[in-house]
Order: structure tokens, then sequence, then C-alpha cells
């Protein structure tokens, strides 16, 4: 009902759609209109994504062959139904209406994420350990590069890092979390 009604500027028509989906307060035909007449020419929808369970997105063009991503946020209702929560309009490109990627295994990320790491350490942008951890439990802990160059020490597990500046930021936070939590006097 929405594009129907949107594509051919039919203000009856999106008044009746924002009267199902929007509190009255939040009618806007006419604000929906001149977004439609500024998005230009007869528009010609080429996609239909649902990025979320309650967000559907079209990509659409114009008559100059411009994209449009057009998104569209519901959220459930109290009394049953869906309300619209936002509209949101952006430029597309080709990449919008390639395929989605699989869905990527969790031993293929690690397996990217470590020949990432390794070839950070190899142009000596890294040296360290890592650390990644699912619902708390580790699944990857290696150490990578050398601990001193000078002495050509490599890292190790338990390796001991001097952290040096980064230390202010976490004192930062943490005081900043105290201070909100109102446990500071």
């Amino acid at each position: 009902m929405f594009w129907k009604a949107f594509k051919a500027e039919d203000r009856a028509a999106l008044e009746s759609f924002f009267q199902q989906v929007l509190p009255e307060e939040k009618l806007r035909a006419q604000r929906l209109l001149g977004l439609r007449h500024q998005l230009g020419g007869e528009l010609q929808a080429l996609c239909l994504l649902t990025p979320g369970p309650e967000e559907i997105s079209i990509i659409a063009s114009n008559e100059k062959n411009n994209l449009f991503r057009l998104t569209l946020a519901f959220e459930n209702q109290s009394r049953g139904g869906l309300q619209l929560k936002s509209l949101m309009v952006d430029e597309a490109g080709p990449e919008d209406l390639a395929p989605p990627l699989p869905a990527m295994s969790l031993a293929g990320a690690l397996q990217g994420m470590e020949g990432e790491i390794e070839k950070a350490v190899l142009e000596d942008r890294f040296s360290g350990v890592v650390l990644v951890a699912r619902n708390f439990q580790p699944i990857f802990f290696k150490a990578y590069g050398l601990a001193s160059k000078e002495f050509a020490v490599p890292n190790q597990l338990d390796t001991k890092f001097n952290l040096g500046s980064i230390n202010k930021i976490f004192t930062k936070i943490a005081i900043a979390q105290l201070a909100q939590e109102a446990v500071l006097a």
C-alpha cells in the first residue's frame, strides 16, 4: 500500500496509510509528498530488503537512474499491529542491489581475522596478544610478534605489557561511571 501510494503521489492513499500506522500527531503526508517530488520523476522499485525484523528498505531508481534507499522502521504497538517509527531516505549505489553475502562461519571468521593479524605482524604494524571471547568463553587466544625487538624476545600468552597513556583513558571512564552511579562524593 505504501509503495503504490508513494510512487503515484496519491495524497489520499498516503494519508490512509499513515492513519493506520502513525499516531494522529505524526501524520506527515504533505512532507512525504514533498520528499517524493524531490526524488524526481517516475520511481521504480528495484529491490526490497529486510535488514531487520521490524525494518524494510526499498532500493529505487528515478528517471535519471539515480538510486535511493528508502528505509521504513516499525515498532510493535501495545494494542497490536505496527507503528511507523521512522522513514529515512539515503543515496544508494549498485552495491545495494547485489545479493547479500552468505553468513560467515565462526571458523571462517577466526581464520580471516588471524590472516589479517598475521599480515599486520609481517608489516610491523602489530605486536601483542589477541583474545576473542564468545559468551565470556575464550575461543581464540594467541601471541604475535616480539615483546623486545632489541633482544628478539617473542610475545607469550602471559607477556606483561606497559600500557602507558591508555591507562588514563581507562581511569577517566571508571571515574565517569562512578560519578554517574553517584558513588563519588
